[in-house]
């Protein structure tokens, strides 16, 4: 088990999406695409112990890696017409066919962003998100597809010695559409899909997985225990409404659940914790839980310290470079 081989007096540095937020307005830009085998071997060779990433499935059952349940697509160039389409009733195929939409760019930026993209020739269907936008990157080749890597596909490509954190995105009632929580794949097989890809592939790979819906967590839990599991919670995010299930509703039911389901631990949004450090030391000394971070306050440099003084056991940032630089210097 992986649980027991756990170095709990290292801080593991978590590269979000491999190098970082590369496409979403407003948030840090990465130097390579997300969630690729470049990015993934990129956070690797700056010093990330692990990389973090979604995954949920294509309609054919096929685990692949994308952070947002829909995504909008131009359905008329001519108009600009879009849509917003469901990862869940698209087969992995219709998915690999989707092309970029390009004309929002920077001239200069066209024919590198392009080259970044896997284009079959087979589809109509053009990206057409105004979240997108072009960093300066090097773009995946033909073989690393920009859109919907698989599972399988990232556990095979991506260098060995690189952790993958996994986050099953599964719907929450309380957070998510209504449309995508009603219509949604069974729990059951939705785990199933995964853990099989998971089982078949990785080999000595270090993985760990973490899911926002408790009860993907207790399915995680129950089917298997090679690799630990962690609860997601963002408790007091910006934005944050109090929910109906009571296990999110709170850090204290946060950790009555996971100490419950004797899950591995949880991973929390880190500015209520650099705001009130006293409870990093609460949950890892007095509940005895794992603790993993997140969110754009770990791409500040001073946070980090901060969560790394007080004894979290890994964080995921955007900034996984600068991390690995810090951690060098001390």
């Amino acid at each position: 088990s992986h649980i027991g081989n756990w170095d709990k007096s290292k801080c593991l540095r978590i590269g979000h999406r491999g190098m970082g937020n590369s496409v979403q307005l407003g948030h840090h830009t990465a130097s390579r695409v997300e969630n690729t085998v470049a990015s993934f071997a990129a956070a690797g060779a700056h010093g990330a112990d692990m990389v973090e990433f979604d995954v949920q499935l294509s309609s054919d059952l096929v685990p692949i890696l994308f952070h947002d349940f829909t995504f909008p697509v131009h359905v008329n160039s001519s108009t600009g017409d879009c849509h917003e389409l469901r990862v869940q009733d698209c087969s992995l195929a219709t998915l690999r066919s989707i092309k970029a939409e390009t004309a929002f760019l920077p001239p200069e930026n066209k024919k590198t962003w392009a080259r970044a993209w896997r284009d079959t020739g087979v589809s109509h269907l053009d990206l057409a998100s105004s979240r997108h936008k072009s960093p300066a990157m090097s773009p995946a080749t033909s073989s690393d597809p920009f859109l919907f890597p698989t599972l399988e596909e990232v556990l095979k490509s991506t260098p060995p010695q690189i952790g993958f954190d996994v986050e099953l995105k599964y719907p929450v009632s309380d957070f998510d559409p209504a449309d995508v929580c009603l219509t949604y794949f069974d729990i059951n097989v939705f785990v199933d899909a995964i853990l099989d890809v998971v089982f078949r592939h990785a080999g000595d790979r270090k993985i760990l997985f973490s899911s926002f819906c408790p009860n993907t967590s207790i399915c995680l839990r129950r089917k298997q225990g090679v690799y630990p599991v962690f609860f997601l919670s963002d408790i007091n995010a910006p934005g944050y409404d109090i929910p109906n299930d009571i296990r999110c509703a709170s850090l204290q039911e946060a950790l009555a659940f996971a100490h419950s389901e004797e899950l591995a631990g949880v991973a929390c949004e880190s500015n209520p914790l650099v705001s009130e450090p006293h409870l990093m030391d609460d949950i890892i000394m007095n509940h005895g839980m794992l603790l993993l971070t997140w969110s754009s306050t770990n791409n500040k440099i001073e946070n980090i310290r901060v969560q790394m003084d007080h004894g979290v056991h890994g964080i995921v940032s955007d900034s996984v470079d600068r991390i690995a630089f810090d951690d060098k210097q001390k």
